[in-house]
């Protein structure tokens, strides 16, 4: 019995230790915290901006106040000439401290303009979050006039997953610059 109290309690500290190793800080991201963060959620093969982290704010970290010292965290892990790329992960500052990485249902027009429905931890475009009803938006641009692509909107639960509310999509086949994203068609989730 103690042999397995012991061996738990180690579980948990070891568990605890490197969640505690997780920097979360509004300013002064460095290589070294974006390394941590890098290992802990492993978002890729290699971390394709740790070479030039004065890229962006922060070392391209956000983040953002949830509720009862949980965050939503954003992390840039790549751009392109309007829009990045991003990881999201729940912090819960919590007893025991942990970070759980996300996991999106995401919706895209093929080369067909069929719709497809995909799971991905990586989301591109341009974000926003709303904390009044802790939902998150991205804008993802099918090509700079952004009169195409997807509008997905995201609400993060109080269980540290996320549910997709809405996603608009528009085919960059039948555009026309005078409809804003929110007018585009609403598809049928599920």
């Amino acid at each position: 019995m103690m042999r397995t109290f012991c061996l738990l309690f180690l579980v948990i500290c070891g568990h605890v230790a490197i969640v505690a190793q997780m920097p979360r800080k509004e300013n002064g991201m460095t290589a070294a915290d974006r390394a941590a963060w890098f290992n802990r959620l492993k978002w890729d093969k290699q971390d394709h901006l740790a070479a030039d982290l004065t890229l962006f704010e922060n070392a391209g970290f956000k983040f953002i106040s949830l509720n009862n010292r949980r965050w939503l965290v954003e992390i840039i892990t790549g751009a392109g000439a309007y829009q990045r790329s991003y990881v999201f992960a729940i912090l819960d500052e919590k007893f025991p401290k942990t970070v759980k990485p996300l996991t999106f249902t995401d919706f895209y027009l093929n080369e067909h303009n069929k719709v497809i429905r995909h799971r991905t931890k990586f989301l591109s475009g341009r974000s926003s979050f709303d904390g009044s009803n802790n939902t998150l938006q991205l804008y993802y641009k099918g090509r700079g006039i952004g009169d195409c692509g997807s509008l997905t909107t995201f609400r993060v639960l109080a269980n540290n997953t996320v549910q997709t509310l809405e996603s608009r999509l528009r085919s960059c086949d039948l555009a026309s610059s005078d409809i804003a994203p929110e007018k585009w068609e609403k598809i049928k989730l599920w």
